[in-house]
């Protein structure tokens, strides 16, 4: 797994952010990609064809942006352990293999 970051991710996105360049490498090589973003902004999903799996916004209500610079570090923090939660359910669930078809 391939984790970046953005400040924004929109439909700029695709025109050689960071990101981008980053997803199209990993898909090439079925790399699972996610990217932690500051804001994720109209037309956001066309990153997903480029090998982005998914998103997930540092910021978890509505504040300004010197607060959110201010709060950078901790806000980063909180949303790399709710991905990684995500993440650690995922495992969980093919561990416990609970869409097996019974037999």
């Amino acid at each position: 797994m391939l984790i970046t970051g953005e400040g924004r991710i929109d439909a700029q996105s695709v025109f050689g952010k960071v990101p981008f360049g980053l997803g199209k490498m990993a898909k090439k090589y079925n790399v699972p990609v996610i990217a932690i973003v500051g804001e994720i902004g109209e037309g956001f999903s066309q990153i997903y064809e480029y090998g982005i799996n998914s998103i997930m916004s540092i910021i978890s209500k509505a504040i300004s942006i010197d607060e959110a610079m201010q709060m950078s570090k901790s806000l980063l923090k909180d949303a790399t352990e709710r991905m990684m939660r995500i993440i650690k359910i995922g495992i969980d669930i093919k561990k416990k293999n609970y869409f097996k078809k019974s037999e």
